[in-house]
């Protein structure tokens, strides 16, 4: 497939692993890409991807029984997309802003883990420090645990981080969420 922005994911599957790519990138027939109806520019991929990757999602592939088999329907129809202009006030910005970014260093990190290099993550740019001075959040420990995450390079504690700013933003209880996926989905 052509350079730019996609998002892929299994042609069977039954939980929700996306993944994505700005370069040229050769797929087989076991692909499915999310091809936009709008421009490319119009598209919050970093955020998109992270949202689809998130444990919200993963709680509506099991609440809806959404399974991707041979077909992109039900995918498409029964999972919500944010309507973006929505998130306007400076503390929806921020944790937008920081999904982003941990988003860009998951991405690195699966691309880097993929080619066995080794690198060095720069957490300690003036963009990532500039988020954290806004107390009236609540973020200075995440902003903690996002530098242990970084420094370990633990993918997965990346993904629990990013779960945590999605259910901030969204004002969801994640210990509800966590406990109906315990009790009826697991």
């Amino acid at each position: 497939y052509e350079c730019g922005k996609k998002i892929f994911f299994k042609y069977i599957s039954d939980n929700n692993t996306f993944g994505y790519s700005d370069t040229q990138y050769f797929a087989t027939s076991d692909t499915y890409f999310l091809w936009p109806k709008r421009s490319e520019d119009d598209i919050d991929y970093l955020f998109l991807l992270a949202y689809l990757n998130s444990r919200i999602i993963y709680f509506l592939f099991r609440a809806k029984n959404i399974k991707i088999k041979r077909s992109k329907t039900k995918l498409e129809y029964n999972l919500p997309i944010p309507f973006m202009d929505y998130f306007r006030s400076e503390g929806d910005l921020i944790l937008i802003s920081l999904i982003r970014i941990l988003t860009s260093h998951m991405i690195k990190l699966s691309i880097n883990n993929n080619n066995n290099n080794n690198f060095k993550i720069d957490m300690f740019d003036e963009e990532f420090y500039n988020l954290g001075c806004f107390s009236y959040l609540n973020i200075s420990e995440r902003i903690k645990l996002i530098k242990i995450a970084l420094n370990k390079k633990d993918s997965r504690l990346i993904q629990e981080i990013i779960d945590d700013l999605f259910f901030k933003l969204f004002k969801i209880d994640r210990e509800k969420i966590d406990s109906l996926i315990e009790k009826y989905y697991d």
